[in-house]
């Protein structure tokens, strides 16, 4: 899976993360999840508002826009809530608690997948 890098600090926020390419993706999530890995991420596409309806944990969520750029951080994010990245948000990432701090994450900040670090890690 690819990582999900801090391009701008050159942190590495999460190593596995999930492209939600599927509608089934997009819906489970972390629901099944009790506990989300250190490492662990998902990545939502075209997607600018997200719940956490029945999840069972707290999530870092990061809002960013066309060009990647860091709108809103939203850090361990309670469960049964509706979050909004704003109208500039493009993507949704979902990530275990404790990531954007260790990710040194500001607004503003680049973040990309990146399939090529994989084997660098």
């Amino acid at each position: 899976m690819p990582l999900l890098v801090n391009s701008t600090q050159g942190h590495i926020m999460a190593r596995n993360v999930e492209r939600a390419n599927t509608e089934v993706a997009r819906t489970v999530g972390f629901l099944t999840k009790s506990r989300i890995g250190a490492d662990d991420g998902i990545w939502f596409p075209r997607c600018s508002l997200i719940h956490t309806f029945g999840m069972r944990t707290r999530v870092d969520v990061i809002f960013i826009d066309d060009g990647s750029r860091v709108l809103r951080v939203i850090e361990a994010a309670a469960p049964w809530r509706i979050y909004s990245g704003g109208t500039r948000a493009a993507h949704a990432i979902e990530l275990a608690p404790g990531s954007v701090a260790r990710g040194k994450l500001h607004l503003g900040d680049v973040l990309t997948l990146d399939d090529a670090n994989v084997a660098r890690s």
